[in-house]
């Protein structure tokens, strides 16, 4: 996940503003060109879950556009056709 908007020496993940994203997805074992993901995320401390994108995937990539509301680290679980596929953390930090 890269982001592709904001300033350059800005976090990541800012809090409370809105960003664009380019997702790549590398598993070359599994088809997943024109399936749809779904991008979800947990809050560590408040266990606030939240959906945050949904669009499908075209040549192994994808895009995304959320904010998170809340400083700290979210778990991020990504969905492919409703199966789960993978999740990684990510710090959002207040700009």
């Amino acid at each position: 996940m890269i982001k592709v908007n904001g300033e350059a020496n800005e976090p990541e993940f800012p809090v409370g503003q809105g960003r664009k994203y380019d997702v790549y997805f590398f598993d070359k074992s599994k088809e997943i060109n024109g399936k749809k993901y779904k991008l979800s995320a947990i809050h560590k401390d408040s266990k606030e879950t939240i959906q945050l994108y949904e669009w499908d995937i075209e040549n192994n990539k994808s895009g995304a556009k959320f904010f998170l509301d809340k400083a700290g680290l979210w778990k991020f679980t990504v969905s492919i056709d409703d199966e789960p596929y993978t999740s990684f953390i990510i710090e959002a930090v207040k700009k």
